[in-house]
């Protein structure tokens, strides 16, 4: 009796498991996307007169909110005025939400910082973060 009882509980674990994992296959992950209409990023002076431009890439966090949380230099340009100034600026900036599916999930993003004589801007299409 008691290898019945056994055999039982072990199908109903096996049967249960796909119910708690989730069934098919995963949903994809939508990145969050920038929607600001103004570049919060200012080029710093010095390096405007000097005729100077680059680029630094951050890590930055995005909240289920769309906001930034978290935000550090991931791939320096070089000129630590730049670095600063893209850390600074991209905490005023607002995202739609990952997703996941209908669900909103926090991600973290690669985000290009653009500094070239027409200004400072986002540089390009987000990247997802590891």
């Amino acid at each position: 009796m008691r290898g019945y009882i056994t055999m039982r509980f072990s199908r109903a674990i096996l049967l249960a498991c796909p119910l708690v994992a989730g069934c098919g296959p995963e949903e994809p992950i939508e990145l969050p996307r920038p929607v600001n209409a103004e570049s919060p990023f200012e080029f710093p002076i010095t390096l405007w007169d000097e005729g100077v431009e680059g680029e630094t890439r951050l890590m930055v966090h995005v909240t289920t909110l769309g906001e930034v949380d978290t935000a550090y230099v991931k791939e320096s340009s070089g000129y630590a005025e730049f670095d600063s100034a893209a850390v600074a600026g991209v905490g005023n900036l607002r995202f739609t939400p990952g997703r996941k599916g209908e669900k909103r999930v926090d991600r973290w993003v690669v985000l290009p910082v653009k500094f070239t004589r027409e200004g400072a801007a986002l540089g390009g299409a987000l990247e997802q973060g590891t």
